[in-house]
């Protein structure tokens, strides 16, 4: 089993490396003492194709994590998630990345004033791209970055395509990266924009 007892588990997400799985999860944290806070936090567990490794907490803010997703490059893994930060007063949007042999700890790879929500992941078999929705007022935002070399880029935000930003996917050829979404504003429109590994192109409608 991949649980830590009895506590609520929900948002589930897998991946698939070359020789092993990842899961991870959001979990209850609250020990039935109703004087304490309700606290969801994530955690992870990777089978390497022998035996289950023990779980691991990603993060352990006393605020509620959420929207987690994880995918694989083929040797380790990246999980995204989105959480607000009690200490910063922002929205976030953390990553923790599983190096194929160890998750090496929650990197804020965005955060805003706005609301940050709905993360999307992939991978081009060495790095990644992180997506993700910023609500400005009542006007949804698309925004990413991009893990390359061992580094994170320069977020891009696709505020210059006017109106309601949405469901927004994420897919790799192996190489670049295509990231598609629709946009609502009068009319209901489709945007692409491709990732070299390194910059994002102009969206394309």
């Amino acid at each position: 089993t991949v649980s830590l007892g009895s506590s609520g588990f929900f948002q589930l997400d897998v991946a698939a490396s070359a020789g092993g799985f990842a899961v991870a999860w959001i979990q209850s944290d609250r020990t039935g003492n109703l004087s304490e806070p309700y606290r969801t936090n994530l955690y992870a567990r990777v089978f390497d194709g022998a035996a289950w490794g023990a779980v691991a907490a990603l993060e352990a803010r006393v605020t509620p994590a959420g929207d987690p997703v994880i995918v694989s490059n083929g040797n380790g893994y990246l999980v995204a998630w989105s959480q607000y930060n009690e200490t910063t007063i922002r929205s976030t949007i953390y990553t923790n990345l599983h190096n194929g042999t160890s998750w090496q700890g929650a990197v804020d790879i965005a955060n805003s004033t706005n609301v940050l929500i709905e993360p999307r992941l992939t991978s081009n078999g060495a790095g990644y791209a992180v997506a993700w929705i910023e609500s400005v007022g009542a006007v949804h935002k698309l925004n990413a970055r991009l893990y390359t070399g061992g580094a994170w880029g320069t977020a891009q935000s696709f505020a210059d395509v006017g109106g309601y930003h949405g469901a927004p996917y994420l897919a790799s050829s192996g190489g670049n990266y295509l990231l598609v979404w629709n946009v609502s504003g009068g009319a209901s429109l489709g945007y692409h924009s491709a990732g070299s590994g390194t910059t994002w192109s102009a969206p394309q409608g």
